[in-house]
């Protein structure tokens, strides 16, 4: 039994990655967004960037610092915000299967079929992760790109986890979406809560701006999400080998003490460290209450399937449970 169960969650995952994938609209929809945004940031908003942290670092006596540490911190800062955005908002794209799927009467056919109704919803989950996955690696292979011509400090550490915290992140906005449209009953609810994700995440997850820049109650709401450590954990990542570099630069400029003392109001001043409510969170805390927050949003994605099969009723969205 659970090796059919396996088959045909196989079997489902892969035919729901395939109509992805033909779907060309929104498959180059999803894939353009991240580029898109790359584009923009470097165009218009990578000055404004290169400008604070020159004036953060002309604060300790810093006058001037070589254009490759300051091209890798600001390349490094950005994508970290990019892909913080990218591997949750996206998995909102990923779900127009379920609504193409219901549209044509395609969802009917499976389960007519001799499937177990969980397996669907599981397959359905899967698709998602994987082809938002998809795209989030092809943004994350521009995002090396442009790195590496701006200035590269990665490790090869740095890379792994940056790579395994954006399966993490995808895993995360992939459960937040599967609950959120599970309550939505038309297509037009779905493209408007998907506009609005799209349009709101990046702010309420600290990656458009440094959350010191909102006012306190705003800051202290952000503080509550579980998205926000996930952007910090990806800035830490990116963002601590150009440090580094740019620390051991200041030393000879400012001497050990001052730099410490600048390097660490860098990372408060552009969420590299967060102090929430007053205690400063580590990097372990960070990725700790993200894990978290994706086991929290799946026994939560399984109760939804569990209770709406138990009770035999048609649920608002297919990819969650069976439509009776």
């Amino acid at each position: 039994m659970l090796k059919k169960g396996f088959r045909d969650f196989v079997y489902l995952t892969k035919r729901n990655v395939k109509v992805f994938l033909k779907d060309r609209a929104s498959f180059l929809t999803s894939l353009i967004s991240p580029f898109v945004i790359v584009i923009l940031y470097v165009t218009f908003l990578k000055r404004v960037y290169d400008d604070s942290l020159l004036a953060v670092l002309g604060n300790f006596g810093v006058t001037s610092i070589p254009d490759s540490l300051l091209g890798g911190f600001s390349s490094t800062w950005l994508m970290s915000s990019i892909m913080a955005v990218t591997c949750v908002t996206l998995t909102f794209c990923g779900n127009t299967i379920v609504v193409s799927d219901r549209l044509s009467g395609a969802i009917n056919d499976i389960e007519a079929a001799p499937i177990s109704r969980f397996v669907i919803s599981l397959a359905y989950f899967a698709a998602n992760c994987l082809s938002t996955l998809l795209v989030s690696v092809l943004a994350l292979g521009l995002g090396f790109a442009y790195i590496a011509i701006a200035g590269w400090y990665l490790s090869g550490l740095d890379v792994l986890m940056i790579v395994l915290l954006t399966v993490l992140l995808t895993l995360f906005g992939s459960l937040f979406a599967s609950i959120i449209m599970s309550f939505l009953t038309s297509q037009g609810a779905i493209t408007a809560c998907s506009v609005v994700v799209s349009a709101l995440y990046g702010f309420v997850c600290g990656a458009y701006m440094p959350i010191s820049s909102f006012g306190e109650g705003v800051a202290n709401v952000i503080y509550c999400l579980p998205g926000t450590y996930g952007t910090m954990a990806l800035r830490h990542y990116f963002c601590s080998g150009a440090l580094a570099a740019l620390q051991s630069n200041l030393d000879g400029q400012i001497g050990t003490t001052m730099s410490a003392q600048a390097i660490a109001s860098l990372k408060r001043g552009f969420d590299i460290q967060l102090v929430a409510f007053d205690n400063e969170v580590s990097l372990g805390s960070a990725i700790s209450i993200l894990g978290a927050a994706v086991i929290g949003f799946f026994l939560i994605y399984a109760l939804i399937v569990f209770f709406r099969n138990l009770r035999g009723k048609t649920p608002k969205n297919p990819a969650l449970a069976d439509r009776g």
